[in-house]
């Protein structure tokens, strides 16, 4: 059995929702009307799914990992779509707002244009591809939080802001363009992977490995020079740190 659920806006929307509730985890083992029942947040008001919604239902299923949720259009005023879903798969055909793939900890999540800042917070698991760009911290911990994103995958194929994997502690992020200030800062573990250029990568990790293929990178001056490595048919400088951590820092950064 499969469950295919279509999610088109009835209308452009200013006041941002909250879709954390439109999950396969809260999709899966209810008819239609449940599900178009299912309450979302509409700036401080709490309503029905298909009071905001045209939802078009097509199948069953009675576990997450049957469904499919297709977001269909622009849903750049939509916040939390995916969070904390633990299976089934989700596509949104356009831009998503703020904390898309949140906490989640299985199934997939594809993102067919840019997203919004906190991409990816704190996921445990799943994958998460964003195929435009994306916004500042792209898999990091909330503010507060003493870890970020603690295991799973993300893919962005455009660009990314600021602070790329901040407090990483697992899981490894692929940005197949440029990001911005500080990716992997507080790094615990975990791997981050940038094609294009990056400012300041490592700033204060402990643990993990940022790779940096750009030409243009600015380098913190806390890092201890270890040798050549080839790494993916590539040789690139092998730095270790950041040694500003009280000389714990045992990261490794490789740059072109």
């Amino acid at each position: 059995m499969a469950m295919t659920i279509t999610l088109k806006l009835k209308e452009a929307i200013m006041v941002p929702i909250e879709a954390d509730s439109a999950t396969p985890d809260n999709f899966a083992g209810n008819a239609e009307k449940d599900i178009k029942a299912i309450k979302v947040w509409h700036g401080n008001t709490e309503v029905a799914l298909d009071r905001l919604f045209d939802v078009n239902v097509n199948g069953n299923a009675d576990k997450p990992a049957d469904v499919k949720i297709i977001f269909d259009g622009d849903m750049s005023r939509v916040k939390h779509i995916g969070e904390g879903m633990t299976d089934g798969e989700i596509v949104v055909n356009g831009d998503v707002d703020m904390h898309a793939g949140a906490l989640m900890e299985g199934g997939k999540i594809t993102v067919k244009g840019n997203a919004d800042g906190w991409a990816g917070r704190n996921m445990k698991g799943g994958e998460l591809i964003i195929e435009g760009n994306a916004g500042h911290y792209v898999g990091s911990g909330y503010r507060g939080e003493a870890r970020g994103m603690r295991g799973g995958k993300i893919t962005v194929n455009g660009d990314a802001g600021d602070y790329v994997g901040n407090q990483l502690a697992e899981g490894e992020i692929c940005i197949n363009g440029n990001a911005g200030l500080m990716p992997g800062l507080d790094m615990r573990g975990g791997k981050i992977i940038i094609d294009g250029s990056a400012a300041l990568p490592g700033a204060g990790m402990l643990k993990g490995t940022v790779i940096v293929k750009g030409d243009n990178i600015e380098m913190m001056p806390t890092f201890g020079a270890d040798g050549t490595e080839t790494v993916d048919g590539v040789e690139m400088k092998k730095f270790v740190g950041d040694l500003a951590v009280r000389g714990r820092g045992k990261g490794t950064l490789y740059v072109k």
